[in-house]
């Protein structure tokens, strides 16, 4: 199976805390896709007040683990922007393969702390409306918001597929929250049923 993996992390201030727990648990999910039989593409998003690419459409077997010194964070979240314009990005890159050269399965992961406060290309509502579009496309939604259920609805996810972070203020999460495992679970089960700024 040809697999579309689009990953996008959070890395405005608000993120401080989860940082070291992000780095370590997204290494631990890029080698748990290298192990599996499907031919797997990665893009890897990171945003603040602006987005990032670190990498886009790279094998798995040619993308290296992530540091400290690629996540660093700071500023506000364009998290609205961050969804949009990978979104907008996939699709067009979808459409411009042949159709047997595209992927069967295309799952976006969004780890945030659930809060926009610098969109300026995307409203809320614009993010639901394409987000419920691509109901093939498969969403986690991630989020440290303490009301992760409605922050994840509001932007078109579905209940399932959202999870909540709450590291309690100590500044870990490392015993309520996996992203290897999150992301993990759902491409595995999806699986077996079947740097420029922008």
């Amino acid at each position: 199976m040809l697999m579309e993996v689009i990953s996008i992390l959070d890395m405005s201030t608000s993120m401080s805390s989860l940082i070291s727990q992000t780095i370590s648990s997204y290494n631990t999910f890029l080698e748990k896709l290298r192990m599996q039989n499907s031919e797997i593409f990665l893009t890897l998003i990171v945003f603040n007040t602006q987005s990032k690419i670190i990498y886009e459409h790279v094998n798995i077997q040619s993308v290296q683990n992530i540091t400290s010194q690629i996540i660093i964070t700071e500023g506000e979240s364009a998290l609205n922007d961050a969804i949009g314009t990978a979104i907008t990005r996939t699709q067009q890159f979808i459409h411009s393969l042949k159709r047997k050269n595209a992927p069967q399965q295309v799952q976006f992961f969004i780890l945030t702390s659930g809060y926009d406060n610098a969109s300026k290309k995307y409203s809320t509502q614009q993010i639901k409306e394409m987000v419920t579009q691509k109901d093939e496309w498969e969403f986690t939604f991630v989020t440290s918001n303490t009301d992760a259920i409605a922050a994840g609805e509001r932007l078109g996810f579905k209940k399932e597929n959202i999870t909540n972070i709450n590291n309690g203020g100590k500044g870990s999460c490392t015993s309520q929250y996996d992203a290897s495992d999150v992301i993990f679970d759902a491409s595995t089960m999806q699986i077996e049923a079947n740097q420029k700024i922008i």
